[in-house]
């Protein structure tokens, strides 16, 4: 243990030293005067052989071979290799820099960045590198790291490999890049990280893109960079592998021309953020059994284009969540299509959008979930829902499925839940759900308020006040809301309950003391506590496992991404997930099938934290 924090230590000071040093090198060339030009090459510590302007297509080339080297190619001089070794043998440190137009470093065979030791590469200033395959951290233990910089600078190559048992960094930015005419692997058995970044950079290989092969991958592309994958994408390939990617920024774009797997195997996850672009042929969220596929597309601009189709739990498990105005559009999308999948799907937000050219299954051979909520829009020519998969829309906001521009068929063998949280207007009609034939065996709940089934429009319940500890009594077939308030903290929650006959006792009471100490205990920094309340009900109303639709009030200026939801079992808390938690400026809503503690958490507004921490404070001291 202590060998590889020596080895870590040493990494980070060469590192730091090259980047300082390196661009000084490069500076200085051109300072000595035009005999240093003629020469272009210079070397530090161990070099073999030693003259590098000697060597040929042959030559077996080491920069830091048994002790740490340096070499720099610059003055448009071009050195040649058949193999070139960059920090050969462990604890060794190797160091190149090719720097400005017609420099080049060539090698025949492979260029090992970090073979047994520390290797790095910087390509700046218009130099050139090629090699016919390159690795990034060899073998076990090694660490290598590549930086290719500033408009027509390269690195071409067959295949490169950044992690391959060792760890592996790639960067490139302002304008460079690089090409492979074959595959590209982020962390094949270790761990590898890329980052293209900048106007003008890109990443480009002719077949397919690994990021977690067998290892751990990451890829980043933002500031309107690009790659470009010929063939097809994986995150997260193997089983135990781990694959991420973000796509961030206006113009930011990965290009995959065919399918792209976000856990083929493994688990993978894809973020397309503020403005990203992503277009392929097909996406495969867990795409086969064991794998886990995650997806989240956020922000007004971000876009993803799918040719094909789009499969949330193709084979194993998967989630998309699409939000804060992002748009998706895809030929045909499946919600847990194959035999023991499960796929999830949230589009919720003004502007956020799931356009399907044509079929969409919430369920096919699997089970599928899908929420529309605060304003989301769902298109689609034809809907269906297996009997064993759930839509859940609300009301109030202006979410909507639209169905063959409101003249296709929707056909529920399943169940559609619709929902009024404590923010909707008492007395109030929609139609969130537009559609011309309606078929199908499956149930259709009403959840704060009630539904009519010729109509299709849903009339929002009146609202029956309520004060912390106290029981209310509801008759369901009547009244479907009510919303409890706590004077002393401030807090209020709504509940909302299905539209069915009989009788509901229900309590909310505010948590105070040390469950609630407990709790914050638990934040992450900067959350305050919004609301923390415990649930019973009893009644011929209600059946254990009946949704509940609960509003906690937050107050204004947050983002779903901002809360924080726990639950209380009793004993103790833990972080609770909810598929259709939902924020529209004033309340966190969200179904439970069952009663106990529930709270919501998160940073607020400034102008409310002083308020917020006095009633926090009484209800410590209560």
């Amino acid at each position: 243990m202590k060998s590889h924090h020596s080895h870590i230590s040493r990494r980070i000071y060469f590192d730091i030293l090259w980047v300082v040093l390196a661009p000084l090198a490069c500076l200085g060339c051109l300072i000595l005067g035009s005999h240093q030009l003629q020469a272009g090459v210079v070397t530090t510590g161990n070099v073999e052989p030693p003259d590098p302007l000697s060597w040929t297509s042959g030559t077996y080339a080491y920069v830091g071979h048994t002790a740490d080297g340096t070499m720099t190619v610059d003055g448009g001089s071009q050195v040649f290799a058949l193999v070139g070794y960059l920090g050969h043998d462990p604890g060794v440190t190797g160091q190149v820099v090719v720097c400005d137009l017609s420099s080049k470093w060539a090698t025949v065979s492979h260029l090992y960045v970090g073979y047994s030791g520390s290797g790095t590469l910087r390509v700046e200033a218009g130099a050139e590198v090629s090699s016919q395959w390159g690795y990034l951290g060899f073998n076990l233990g090694s660490a290598g790291a590549a930086t290719v910089t500033g408009p027509g600078s390269k690195w071409t190559m067959s295949q490169l490999w950044v992690g391959y048992l060792g760890g592996g960094t790639l960067r490139v930015e302002d304008g460079a890049q690089v090409s492979s005419a074959g595959d590209g692997c982020l962390g094949l058995r270790s761990n590898g990280t890329a980052t293209v970044t900048g106007p003008g950079s890109n990443w480009t290989m002719a077949s397919d893109l690994y990021v977690g092969y067998s290892g751990n991958g990451t890829l980043r592309i933002d500031e309107g960079a690009e790659v470009t994958t010929r063939w097809s994408g994986y995150l997260g390939y193997d089983s135990g592998s781990i694959g991420m990617a973000r796509v961030i920024g206006h113009a930011s774009k990965w290009s995959v021309s065919r399918d792209l797997c976000v856990g083929y195997e493994g688990s993978g996850t894809l973020s397309i953020e503020d403005g990203g672009q992503l277009s392929t042929s097909a996406v495969y969220l867990g795409r086969y059994s064991g794998a886990n596929g995650t997806a989240t597309l956020s922000g007004a601009g971000s876009n993803v284009t799918v040719t094909g189709n789009l499969s949330v739990g193709d084979r194993g498990r998967g989630t998309l969540l699409i939000k804060d105005g992002a748009v998706v559009t895809s030929r045909d999308g499946y919600l847990g299509n194959w035999s023991g999948a499960n796929g999830t799907a949230t589009v919720t937000g003004p502007g956020s959008k799931w356009n399907v050219a044509r079929d969409l299954y919430v369920g096919y051979d699997g089970s599928g979930t899908l929420v529309v909520s605060d304003g989301g829009e769902l298109t689609a020519s034809s809907f269906s829902i297996s009997n064993k998969s759930l839509l859940a829309i609300d009301v109030g906001y202006g979410s909507l499925l639209s169905i063959g521009a409101e003249n296709g068929t929707i056909t529920n063998d399943g169940t559609v839940r619709l929902l009024a949280g404590a923010a909707a207007t008492a007395g109030s009609q929609y139609q969130p759900i537009a559609a011309g034939t309606w078929r199908g065996t499956g149930a259709y709940q009403a959840v704060g308020g009630s539904w009519d089934p010729v109509t299709h429009v849903f009339t929002v319940s009146a609202v029956q006040p309520g004060a912390s500890g106290t029981p209310v009594s509801l008759e369901l077939s009547q009244i479907q809301r009510t919303l409890i308030e706590e004077p002393l903290s401030g807090w209020s929650v709504g509940a909302s309950f299905l539209n069915k006959a009989g009788q509901i006792n229900f309590t909310a009471t505010a948590m105070t003391g040390q469950v609630l100490s407990d709790l914050e205990a638990l934040l992450p920094a900067g959350d305050v506590v919004l609301g923390a309340w415990h649930f019973t009900a009893s009644g011929s109303g209600y059946s254990p496992g009946d949704p509940v639709y609960l509003s906690f009030e937050v107050g204004p200026g947050l983002a779903r991404s901002d809360l924080h939801l726990w639950h209380y079992d009793g004993s103790q808390w833990s972080s609770y997930t909810a598929t259709d938690l939902s924020y529209a400026g004033q309340y966190a809503s969200f179904t439970v099938t069952g009663f106990s503690g529930y709270a919501v958490s998160a940073v607020p507004e400034p102008g409310t934290l002083a308020l917020l921490a006095c009633g926090a404070a009484a209800m410590l001291l209560v």
